[in-house]
């Protein structure tokens, strides 16, 4: 047997004590990851099953990890009485080595549990702990101790005690319980479920697939307000047992519940009066439908429509103004006819229709202000078609009757002479007549002939 010396067990003993720590630590740790990883199974089943709320799942995570923490902070300065149950027994002696103070009580421990007192005594020797004796007996009490712990082989028992460490059994039994409890976790993922992902998210709620196949009519909705609008839904295969119709406006935090009337094949409302965008779903049993959006706008439409009129130059007539609603406007023809439209909503064109020329595009000013020039000759007949970003038309055209009249050619009345009248020669001939004209005379001359 080859001969140990104080020094080479003294090595020993520190790395077998190294290791208890070492062990001891991981034990810690993997006690407190495996309670996480037990209570997130419980917690990724219930996921499975219920599909929790946001709220409810932030407290169950949170609990989790503070549970689990806690346990790797205190568990190692626990007391708890032994029990008669054998593997709360072995637990508890195991956690009573959890506290490895110091070096001293490790070989102490080890000597008495490898059976090998002399392990003791020489190393209190070595490491002067709790002995006065020294020089030459000192020394023959080290060789005399090496002797017998050779003999004994010492390093073989260490070894094999440590090989044995209750920690290190039920720190296997923690990873086998660990990959039984991962294994769990395969179950959402043969369903094909998304538990896991859904328990990740744990700061989203999700709702259970809706088992119902079916189809909205209308799906999308863009309405002028005060529509008039009946929704209705269509089930393929199997019916739930009650359907709710809700609806909420943007301003409302709840929905309101309406009931519906088999129609056919169909589930249908009542007229329901839009007057605010919002939303609609379908209730089925405990599940709901996707929320479809309710777009809701005013029709486009004028709020002023001015018609500023400038004669032409030469009738000496300064402008004007007439506003819709006028059933005529009358004006001299050739006058320019400026339109101003002041409108309630900002709009993609305004297209003015004619009854003698083609369509022409009014002018953005502004968001709410829109232009357009024309020459108006002739009686005509304006209409307008506002088209707002969304698509709306308006409802009212706004008919403009435009009345142009006729620059008639001026007039003369002669009131003498006479039509026939008989001079002698040399006679002088007084004239008199009369003029007008429709916006006054500039000038008059007289043509004759004899």
């Amino acid at each position: 047997m080859q001969k140990i010396t104080a020094s080479e067990l003294h090595l020993l003993t520190q790395k077998a004590y190294a290791q208890a720590k070492k062990t001891a630590a991981l034990y810690r740790f993997s006690v407190s990851f495996f309670a996480f990883t037990a209570l997130f199974t419980l917690y990724l089943f219930a996921e499975t099953n219920q599909y929790l709320a946001a709220p409810i799942k932030i407290t169950a995570i949170s609990t989790i990890l503070l549970l689990s923490v806690l346990l790797f902070l205190l568990f190692p300065s626990a007391k708890i009485k032994k029990k008669k149950s054998l593997s709360l027994t072995h637990f508890l002696e195991v956690s009573g080595q959890l506290d490895l103070q110091t070096f001293t009580h490790f070989y102490r421990d080890v000597a008495s549990k490898s059976e090998l007192p002399e392990l003791k005594y020489l190393l209190d020797l070595s490491l002067e702990t709790g002995v006065s004796i020294t020089g030459d007996l000192k020394e023959s009490a080290e060789r005399q101790l090496e002797s017998i712990v050779s003999e004994k082989d010492a390093p073989s028992r260490i070894k094999a005690l440590s090989d044995t460490n209750p920690i290190q059994k039920l720190l296997n039994r923690i990873y086998l319980g660990f990959a039984a409890v991962a294994a769990l976790w395969l179950i959402p993922f043969l369903y094909g479920n998304h538990a896991f992902q859904r328990s990740l998210e744990f700061w989203v709620g999700f709702e259970k697939p809706n088992p119902f196949s079916y189809a909205v009519s209308p799906s999308t909705l863009l309405v002028e307000q005060g529509h008039n609008q009946v929704f209705q839904i269509q089930f393929k295969g199997s019916e739930p047992e009650k359907i709710i119709f809700e609806f909420k406006t943007e301003i409302e935090h709840d929905y309101r519940s309406f009931s519906l009337l088999k129609d056919s094949a169909n589930y249908v409302t009542e007229l329901i009066q839009l007057t605010q965008s919002g939303s609609f779903r379908f209730k089925m049993d405990e599940y709901y439908s996707k929320v479809y959006p309710i777009e809701v706008q005013t029709l486009p439409r004028f709020d002023s429509l001015l018609v500023q009129i400038t004669p032409p130059s030469y009738t000496a007539l300064p402008p004007f103004v007439q506003s819709y609603p006028s059933s005529s406007i009358e004006f001299p023809e050739g006058s320019t006819l400026q339109l101003h439209g002041f409108v309630n909503k900002p709009l993609r064109e305004i297209e003015i229709h004619s009854t003698l020329i083609d369509s022409l595009f009014m002018n953005n000013k502004d968001d709410l202000i829109w232009i357009s020039s024309i020459i108006s000759k002739k009686e005509d007949t304006l209409s307008f078609s506002l088209i707002d970003t969304y698509g709306l038309k308006n409802s009212n055209p706004y008919p403009l009757q435009l009345n142009p009249f006729v620059d008639n050619p001026p007039t003369v009345l002669l009131l003498q002479p006479a039509p026939v009248t008989s001079i002698s020669t040399e006679t002088r001939i007084e004239l008199l007549y009369e003029s007008a004209d429709d916006y006054g005379l500039s000038a008059s001359y007289i043509e004759w002939k004899v």
